[in-house]
């Protein structure tokens, strides 16, 4: 009898890649862009907001992000009317005061 001795799989090493893979959970669907899109809206309601509002946000968006990663749009065109709603504010305070201060 001839044969050739294969020597046998190393336990460490063993399907060490496929050991902790879970490809439909939420954390293996999260990719860069998701991460960067969830803390660019966090940072700008940090901004607008403060420390609490961005707290809140963080948890809104890591909680309900993955089910409807669409309404991170939603969130993106709140704070733009906010941002715009802030500065038309600011600029219609300024001018009236201009006005009264002028009369």
């Amino acid at each position: 009898m001839t044969g050739t001795a294969q020597p046998a799989a190393r336990p460490s090493t063993a399907g060490r890649h496929r050991r902790d893979a879970a490809p439909y959970s939420w954390w293996e669907r999260w990719g860069l862009w998701n991460v960067f899109g969830v803390l660019l809206i966090v940072g700008f309601v940090y901004w607008a907001a403060g420390i609490v509002p961005a707290v809140i946000a963080a948890l809104a968006l890591v909680l309900t992000y993955q089910e409807a990663p669409d309404y991170i749009w939603l969130w993106g065109n709140l704070l733009a009317a906010l941002a715009i709603a802030r500065a038309a504010s600011d600029r219609t305070a300024s001018r009236a005061s201009r006005a009264a201060i002028a009369r």
